[in-house]
Parts: structure tokens; sequence; C-alpha cells
């Protein structure tokens, strides 16, 4: 394992960043959250949908019970740094994100 990575207990990833997250929740994007949390439901996992991602927003790790009611931690994705953004040039004055 890279020894910059964070190491997680074991747990489930779903299959997007916190900022993907956030932006369906703020667009009110049921459909993509809808997508994100269907991969849980067809395993079998029990989970109320806002409140995985109410804390998995404030927290970036939620819970969810499986078929023998044992929790099972949640994580979104982190992107390795290497696909950061480079330092941002002080020479410019503001930079748009797209």
């Amino acid at each position: 394992m890279d020894s910059t990575a964070t190491a997680l207990p074991a747990g489930l990833q779903l299959p997007c960043t916190g900022q993907a997250l956030r932006t369906a929740l703020q667009r009110r994007d049921l459909r993509t959250l809808d997508e994100l949390t269907r991969h849980l439901r067809v395993a079998g996992y029990r989970f109320d949908a806002v409140a995985l991602a109410t804390s998995l927003l404030e927290h970036g790790c939620a819970s969810v019970a499986d078929a023998f009611g044992q929790r099972v931690p949640v994580y979104v994705r982190v992107p390795p740094r290497s696909m950061l953004p480079e330092p941002r040039d002080e020479q410019t004055p503001f930079a748009i994100a797209l």
C-alpha cells in the first residue's frame, strides 16, 4: 500500500467523490443519488438514503446494515493525490473550475 494513502477499515466505497455527492444533493438530483445507492440496495444492504448522504457529507463515512444486521462502514471515493489539480499560480488572480 502507498505510504501516502490513508488506511481505512474494511468497508464499502461508493463510486463517487464527496463533491459529486454534495453537488447531487444541492441540485436535488434524485437520479444520480439513486444510481449511487442502487448498488447498496442490490447487494441487500438496508439504510435510510437521507441519513446516509448526510453522514457521508458531514463525516466522510457512514454505515449500512447487511442482511444479518451487522453494521458495515461506507465511504465516498477519495481521488488519488496525482489527480488533484496542480497548485494555483499566484500570478493568476482567480481560476474557474470546470
